[in-house]
């Protein structure tokens, strides 16, 4: 069998998840759909679950549960990213670990041999992030963290505003796609269960923000909005991790978790003007609670 690579790893990891939050059963062709991969690697995670015990067969072609799933069964999340998310996260681990705090210097060169990523890897990555603000260079000298600015929020929040009501509207008049009816209905199981252990997993809350509106505006094709989410990502999860105390994350957390299901709800539902309204409340409570930190 062919060595796993990230994408495998990232599947596989997907699929575990589907397994823990069903008893159901699938088989190679729902489970492709589902994660949106060939047969030919849904089939090869199948077989991979079956030899260590994670699935049992159920008939011929059908696969169920068969036990618990544990930390243990999934691959490392370093091992799972791409280049550019390897950078962003090793850069936000990097900062937090060492409390770096705004004003300080970043060393390019010694945050590449750390990460063990080019030093072009590292400079790209940077140069993306001094292109909102978050991170200059100074003439001749390192790169300095800068932060995250209310005005820069307000900015980001007003743009999101433009958009993404919107494509909450037309995400509504077509909710009898079965593929947007699908991804959106596993999307709120997320929720629920994050919803449902909080206590514990607190700090996936960026995570899935982040999957619900890349989800959102990749239905609604939104390109824009898309890439702007991939570009300021970085930046929020540090403010998330450094400017808000445990208090602050979970009440945060818990208004973005329940706007969320409340928009998926009026999505899944058709009801296009509560769903624009609630995204319009969804992005205003945001803008409120990060205005508080400044």
């Amino acid at each position: 069998m062919a060595r796993p690579n990230r994408l495998y790893k990232r599947s596989y990891n997907n699929a575990l998840d589907l397994f823990t939050r069903s008893s159901g059963t699938t088989n190679v062709s729902l489970l492709a759909r589902e994660l949106l991969v060939s047969r030919t690697t849904a089939r090869r995670i199948l077989e991979s679950m079956l030899a260590d015990n994670i699935v049992a067969r159920d008939g011929a072609s059908e696969y169920r549960p068969a036990r618990n799933i544990v930390e243990q069964d999934y691959f490392p999340e370093i091992e799972t990213l791409t280049t550019g998310e390897h950078v962003e996260t090793g850069f936000l681990d990097w900062i937090l670990k060492r409390k770096i705090g705004l004003g300080s210097n970043v060393n390019e060169a010694r945050l590449a041999i750390e990460l063990g990523i080019s030093n072009t890897s590292v400079r790209e990555f940077l140069i993306r992030l001094s292109t909102f603000g978050f991170i200059r260079k100074e003439p001749h000298r390192q790169w300095v963290l800068n932060g995250f600015s209310e005005q820069y929020a307000s900015e980001l929040l007003h743009t999101r505003r433009l958009f993404e009501p919107d494509g909450a509207a037309r995400l509504a008049d077509n909710n009898d796609d079965p593929v947007q009816r699908e991804k959106l209905l596993e999307l709120k199981a997320k929720h629920i269960y994050l919803l449902n252990n909080l206590g514990d997993e607190l700090n996936k809350t960026p995570s899935l923000d982040s999957e619900f509106h890349y989800t959102i505006n990749s239905l609604a094709g939104n390109q824009l909005i898309i890439s702007l989410l991939n570009a300021i990502s970085p930046v929020f999860h540090y403010h998330y991790h450094v400017m808000w105390d445990s208090e602050k994350r979970t009440g945060m957390a818990l208004s973005a978790l329940h706007d969320h299901v409340e928009i998926i709800d009026a999505i899944i539902n058709g009801d296009r003007k509560a769903a624009r309204k609630r995204m319009n409340v969804h992005l205003r409570n945001a803008m409120n609670a990060i205005s508080k930190t400044f």
